[in-house]
């Protein structure tokens, strides 16, 4: 069942991307918790995200941007769920993060992840960075400034996700020598919401860098 879910959640998620941020999504409503023992919704999903797994850190991205699945809309967890997917690997989180970027104004970092998402990614998804890229600059060229902010930023990232990558990789290892134990029925009554993980896990999440590390560099 949860596999039969897990794919189901995949094709919704990775749904025709063309001109996402243009696109109005209705959210549904909010779970509401009825007996004390209920767990979150989405929790399966979430244990996943919070091992590590980037698909189910880009669903839960996704979820929490369009405020489905009983979560609430918040870009901030969004953007925070695509950026772990983002940071491990899982590319389509560039467009993502780039759509979330575009909504907000943020000319720069939206074309920091279409061009991480074009220098990485093949066939629809490298044209469609590819056209985003030229319609964020069409009417107006980047200064040398930016283009310099922009490089800055890039470079940032990368470094980042490296060090994601690496530590995530460290991680696995460690839980590869763990003994296999049996799953305790309560445990799963008392699973936090996936919200209250995110504070953990920023630190080592990699993020846009402030205006001031940027001229540092």
């Amino acid at each position: 069942m949860r596999v039969l879910f897990f794919a189901a959640a995949m094709i919704f998620a990775l749904a025709p991307f063309a001109r996402a941020e243009e696109m109005t999504y209705f959210s549904e409503p909010v779970y509401q918790q009825l007996n004390p023992d209920d767990p979150p919704p989405m929790q399966d999903m979430a244990d996943l995200a919070n091992d590590g797994d980037v698909r189910a850190q880009y669903i839960l991205g996704n979820l929490y941007a369009k405020g489905q699945g009983g979560l609430p809309k918040d870009e901030k967890l969004a953007r925070h769920w695509f950026g772990q997917s983002a940071a491990l690997g899982y590319f389509p989180s560039f467009i993502r993060l780039a759509a979330l970027a575009k909504r907000r104004d943020d000319k720069i970092e939206a074309l920091m992840w279409y061009t991480l998402a074009s220098d990485n990614m093949d066939g629809e998804w490298r044209k469609h960075a590819k056209d985003e890229i030229a319609e964020l600059t069409k009417d107006k060229k980047l200064t040398s400034d930016e283009k310099d902010q922009l490089r800055k930023q890039i470079n940032v990232w990368k470094s980042a996700s490296r060090d994601a990558q690496r530590a995530e990789a460290a991680r696995e290892k460690e839980r590869a020598k763990e003994p296999v134990k049996a799953q305790d029925p309560a445990q799963n009554k008392k699973a936090q919401d996936p919200a209250q993980n995110v504070k953990a896990q920023d630190k080592d999440s990699p993020q846009k860098p402030s205006q001031q590390e940027t001229h540092k560099s």
